[in-house]
């Protein structure tokens, strides 16, 4: 029998031991639990683990979204699945109805009853339903999607969505031939929205879960109906409304009209030689406004910004865009939450290496008169300096000049430089007598 007691580090020695045994033992209880628990659990039986609000009643959560694979007037085979995963940015994770575990979503992912979606940090996803219906999902959002049933009753195509968390934008479009009908079931309330026949447009929709689990809607074009405690308000066009927790949708409010951009105007090209071009973005002041956001984009959709800036004027100067296509729009800081931008802008920045094109056609070296007369050409887009001085072309890029000389030596520089930067030289010396 060993009487010594133990060292500093024995005692440390066991330890180790003991944490890595109960690490393998864990790790092993994993494998036993996925073995014995394999896909099969419903989703709703996991709502508390992806943080939807308790408040959302079981009626209210059985209707939850329900969107039609067709193309407008045509109606695709039905193949099964409700919509299509088009895009995403970053992380974006997704989980089958009947599966325990989320896992890495991709581009091209069939979306089925029942399945659900969610973006992380700067993350975001388009989902596609068919040719004209989207949604956008946002940052740290959280949706579930069920398939399309048919309301015969009175010839819609019925649409169910719960907004677990999070925000997204929506764009439905409806024809009386093919109506859509859709339904947004929220923590404190139920939106339904109804595209406008007469407009031959989506209707375009934000739904945002606030903080304290209340609910923001906004209709940019269109219609929507907002239910909640038992009373109904109607969104128009560019409008918003609110409602809290187990509280009525207050009244409509107006949103802001959105900025107008005076610079660069649309398709505007920009070319430089060597170092991008400084490009101030200018647009019409706001009064009383306490600032400006300023977006730009090699996307259309904004998905991923080159730039987001607020200033408190109405220009910015950027020179640090380079080759490419750009997208730009500006909100007032009191519009950014609504998204309440302009209509955006695109201009081209393109890199060009080239001189122009010079030709010069002078005289002899040594010329009797106090002047000389020389004529050339060069690309029409381009500008001549001839010693300094700017001198005009015609259409087409010729010229003709008369350079005054004095007695002696005299040199003749014409250089020609075009839009991006770049230079071509022409001299001569002359012995004016």
């Amino acid at each position: 029998m060993d009487n010594h007691p133990k060292t500093t580090k024995t005692f440390i020695q066991e330890g180790i031991v003991s944490i890595f045994l109960v690490l393998v033992f864990f790790a092993i209880f994993l494998v036993f639990l996925n073995r014995l628990f394999p896909a099969g659990i419903l989703y709703k039986s996991l709502i508390k683990d992806v943080s939807l609000s308790e408040q959302i009643a079981k009626p209210q959560y059985d209707r939850m979204i329900n969107f039609s694979y067709q193309n407008r007037g045509r109606a695709l085979p039905d193949i099964g699945f409700a919509a299509v995963l088009e895009s995403k940015t970053n992380m974006v994770k997704g989980k089958r109805a009947n599966a325990v575990a989320w896992a890495m979503a991709s581009p091209g992912m069939l979306l089925y009853d029942h399945d659900a979606l969610q973006t992380q940090n700067k993350s975001g996803a388009t989902i596609k339903f068919d040719q004209d219906n989207i949604v956008e999902m946002k940052e740290n959002s959280l949706i579930v999607i069920k398939k399309l049933e048919e309301d015969f009753i009175f010839r819609e195509k019925r649409s169910f969505i719960v907004v677990a968390d999070g925000e997204f934008r929506g764009k439905f479009f409806s024809t009386p031939d093919k109506p859509l009908y859709v339904e947004l079931a929220t923590p404190t309330a139920t939106a339904r929205i109804k595209p406008s026949y007469s407009l031959d447009k989506p209707v375009d929709f934000k739904v945002k879960i606030n903080p304290d689990s209340s609910s923001t809607f906004i209709v940019y074009e269109g219609k929507a109906e907002i239910e909640a405690k038992g009373q109904k308000i109607e969104l128009n066009n560019r409008q918003k409304t609110f409602a809290g927790v187990d509280k009525a949708p207050m009244v409509a409010v107006n949103l802001p009209d959105p900025v107008k951009l005076q610079s660069p105007t649309t398709e505007k090209t920009f070319l430089f030689s060597k170092l991008p071009p400084e490009i101030t973005f200018r647009w019409e002041e706001e009064a009383s406004e306490e600032g400006y956001v300023l977006e730009i984009s090699k996307s259309p959709s904004f998905e991923e910004r080159i730039l987001q800036t607020t200033t408190n004027s109405n220009e910015f100067t950027v020179g640090n865009l380079r080759n490419g296509s750009y997208y730009w729009r500006v909100a007032t800081i009191k519009g950014f939450d609504d998204e309440i931008f302009s209509d955006p802008r695109r201009i081209t920045i393109t890199q060009d290496t080239t001189p122009p094109n010079l030709t010069v056609d002078f005289p002899v070296d040594i010329v009797d008169n106090s002047t000389v007369v020389f004529d050339g050409k060069t690309d029409p887009d381009a500008t001549l300096y001839i010693n300094n001085r700017r001198v005009d072309l015609s259409g087409q890029g010729a010229f003709i000049h008369e350079q005054e000389l004095n007695p002696g030596i005299n040199v003749v520089v014409v250089e020609a430089v075009d839009p991006a930067g770049n230079s071509s030289y022409k001299s001569k010396y002359f012995n004016a007598k």
